[in-house]
């Protein structure tokens, strides 16, 4: 699944930050970055 470099980054610290037990969601107008969080587990909620 191709990532381009900030969205890797922001999706890399949602995972450690899960990892650690913490609650995130990402909230994105982004769809490519919407479906790469999805397919990682992260909650989304999408702004548009």
């Amino acid at each position: 699944m191709p990532l381009r470099t900030l969205d890797a980054l922001h999706l890399s610290t949602l995972l450690f930050l899960m990892n650690e037990g913490i609650e995130v969601e990402l909230a994105t107008y982004d769809v490519r970055m919407s479906a790469r969080a999805k397919a990682l587990g992260i909650e989304v909620v999408e702004l548009g």
